[in-house]
């Protein structure tokens, strides 16, 4: 923290029309974190809003305390990039008035400050008792959400399942929290080329159209990487689809497969690339026999796949 602890008096340079009055004495204690503007700054922020005079002393050059105006502003970091400002002011006569806020960076809490500041300074001038400064139209204060919506599209490649490798398209929306943890959900679509396989002099080609609705709970983030261990539930139309012999025909099936993966995501701005992998179990594992000439195909215990994929986030 940079504080500038102790008594200062801030001050404003009389503009054109500027009061010839004894300039006000104000007492200062600023207390902010390193990134946030500078006790100079904070000054000429005053100096902008205020039309009153103000002298700004050292502590060595006599007692602060004994200023007209005593302010104390202390600003503190929150979560989510966000500052609050605790701002207290009393005036000649011992009133004092405080004020607590926050807004989504510290530049803009320590603007509103010098503001109520300068109001402040011109109830000073007031020959009637001054009141508390009125408040200021201040930054929203509305909390971001803690979640981000996700969409993207992808491509890899599968086996087991099929006769051969096959390629994958996919594609799907999701939501991510933006807590520690870091859990996200998803809920994804997938056409599948299984591969083909000969029967009976011509061939059959097997494809998957599915749905799944994937989980990771937890996220490892480090260097704006993130590594999720994830589950998934997918649910689709299996199809075999034959061609180049007599009685030639598709056959299609209900599919039900668990699946068991881990995903690493590389965060680019507004936009992550994901690369993930997949073990497949098949909860239904069907046999398809085309004409007389046996099993042309069963599905494996086991699959395997692996994609990488490309989307942006909405926060």
């Amino acid at each position: 923290m940079c504080a500038v602890l102790g008594s200062l008096i801030v001050p404003t340079s009389a503009r054109a029309e500027a009061n010839t009055e004894r300039p006000i004495a104000v007492a200062l204690e600023y207390d902010v974190p390193d990134a946030c503007p500078s006790v100079e700054t904070f000054r000429q922020q005053i100096e902008a809003r205020g039309s009153e005079r103000a002298l700004f002393l050292k502590s060595a050059d006599g007692d602060a305390t004994q200023g007209r105006l005593r302010v104390r502003v202390l600003v503190t970091a929150e979560r989510y990039g966000r500052a609050r400002a605790q701002l207290t002011i009393v005036s000649s006569r011992g009133d004092t008035s405080e004020r607590a806020f926050d807004a989504a960076t510290c530049e803009e809490v320590v603007d509103a400050s010098a503001l109520l500041v300068a109001i402040a300074m011109e109830a000073e001038r007031g020959t009637s008792e001054p009141k508390a400064p009125p408040r200021a139209a201040l930054p929203a204060s509305s909390k971001p959400s803690p979640l981000s919506f996700l969409v993207y599209a992808g491509a890899g490649v599968g086996a087991g399942l099929g006769p051969s490798f096959g390629p994958a398209l996919e594609g799907g929306v999701g939501l991510r929290s933006r807590h520690a943890w870091g859990s996200e959900a998803r809920l994804e679509a997938r056409h599948v080329r299984l591969g083909t396989t000969e029967v009976q002099g011509g061939t059959a080609r097997f494809d998957l159209v599915a749905g799944a609705v994937e989980g990771c709970p937890v996220a490892f983030r480090a260097y704006g990487l993130r590594l999720s261990p994830c589950a998934a539930i997918a649910v689709g139309r299996l199809s075999a689809i034959a061609s180049g012999f007599a009685n030639a025909r598709e056959r299609a099936v209900l599919y039900f497969g668990a699946e068991i993966g881990g995903r690493l995501t590389v965060e680019l701005g507004p936009a992550f690339l994901g690369m993930e992998a997949w073990g497949t179990l098949p909860l239904t594992r069907e046999t398809f026999i085309f004409g007389t000439a046996g099993t042309a195909h069963r599905l494996a215990s086991l699959g395997i796949s692996s994609s990488a994929s490309l989307g942006l986030h909405f926060r």
